[in-house]
């Protein structure tokens, strides 16, 4: 589960979390929407992120984490081909159903668990 621990609300019930570059080169291409699931980017430390929709068919909101799973960026209603480059670092990234963000209300400083 994808909680966000300030708020004390779900933002996914289910968590896939990528470590491997072919996990995270692939995300979301070629996926169905689901309302229920996070994908997750582990990045080995905190570092630039910069994320492309190409052939993603549908909007997702990111969230973006430093180290102690704290929320640095926020990128919601990320539009399918586009692109984003976050403005902290981050080491985890997690991509969820456009609008999810904004129910459980996260924002920027919330503190995240998964």
């Amino acid at each position: 589960m994808l909680e966000n621990i300030t708020t004390k609300r779900a933002v996914a019930d289910e968590v896939t979390v990528c470590k491997s570059r072919w996990c995270q080169a692939r995300g979301l291409m070629f996926t169905c929407k689901n309302e229920k699931s996070a994908l997750i980017f582990e990045f080995g430390g905190e570092r630039q992120v910069s994320l492309h929709m190409f052939f993603v068919f549908y909007a997702i909101d990111v969230i973006f984490m430093d180290k102690n799973k704290r929320v640095v960026d926020l990128k919601n209603n990320f539009r399918p081909f586009t692109a984003y480059s976050s403005g902290k670092k981050a080491k985890f990234v997690a991509e969820v159903a456009a609008g999810l963000a904004g129910k459980s209300r996260t924002k920027i400083g919330d503190r995240m668990s998964f």
